[in-house]
Order: C-alpha cells, then sequence, then structure tokens
C-alpha cells in the first residue's frame, strides 16, 4: 500500500488490539480485562509488539488523555 498503513497491524502480538497511535505511545485494549482494558503503551514497537512502559485504563478518555500530553 502506498498511504503508510501497511507497517500497522490491527493486533499487537500479544493479541491486544491497537485501537490509537501516535508518535511516542500506542493505546491497546485488552479484550480479556474487564477492569483496566486499555493499555497506554509508550515507545511501543509495532514489529516486536513491545512497549518501554505503559499505565493501564478503565477508561478510554482517561487513557487519550495520558497518551496525548
Amino acid at each position: 500500500m502506498s498511504d503508510g498503513k501497511a507497517a500497522y497491524r490491527d493486533e499487537s502480538k500479544q493479541g491486544y488490539v491497537v485501537i490509537w497511535r501516535g508518535l511516542q505511545a500506542a493505546i491497546l485494549l485488552r479484550q480479556a480485562n474487564p477492569h483496566h482494558p486499555y493499555v497506554v503503551a509508550w515507545g511501543y514497537d509495532e514489529a516486536a509488539g513491545d512497549w518501554s512502559h505503559g499505565s493501564y485504563h478503565a477508561d478510554l478518555v482517561e487513557a487519550l488523555r495520558e497518551a496525548t500530553e
């Protein structure tokens, strides 16, 4: 694809759904965790499927707020 989307996958290697990507972090959805399903994954490496550190949220708005600060 020429639009740049070919480099991205919809799921991490852990099976989490990638629902947002920023320059420094991504937000992943852990569907199996009803209490804190959103992960703000700082330094998310698309190829390796890992990240340097992250935080876990019950609310998507809070996760987006952290990821965009």
